[in-house]
């Protein structure tokens, strides 16, 4: 794993936890506009192919990330389960 990606895995998840115990009947997910960033590099995506998969405008993307335009908790739920998923497939690929 790429040194840099490590603290924002890191934030996300001290992030998730300080949400859970303050709702902790609801998991509230938040990613702003590095996180975001962050991830799509992680999944090997362009703006314009993380738009394609969410069915946005690639500009949508990119005024996320600068933070030009919040990022919904829809929307960040999508994006950390396009993460995950990709990262499956990865794996089974090197099986």
């Amino acid at each position: 794993m790429n040194a840099d990606r490590q603290p924002t895995r890191n934030i996300l998840r001290s992030r998730e936890i300080f949400l859970t115990n303050i709702w902790p009947l609801a998991i509230i997910l938040i990613v702003i506009g590095h996180e975001l960033k962050a991830l799509r590099q992680q999944m090997g995506l362009t703006q314009a192919e993380l738009a394609e998969k969410l069915g946005v405008p690639w500009n949508t993307v990119a005024r996320w990330e600068v933070g030009m335009r919040k990022i919904f908790e829809p929307v960040a739920r999508l994006v950390q389960y396009l993460a995950k998923e990709m990262q499956a497939e990865k794996k089974k690929r090197r099986s």
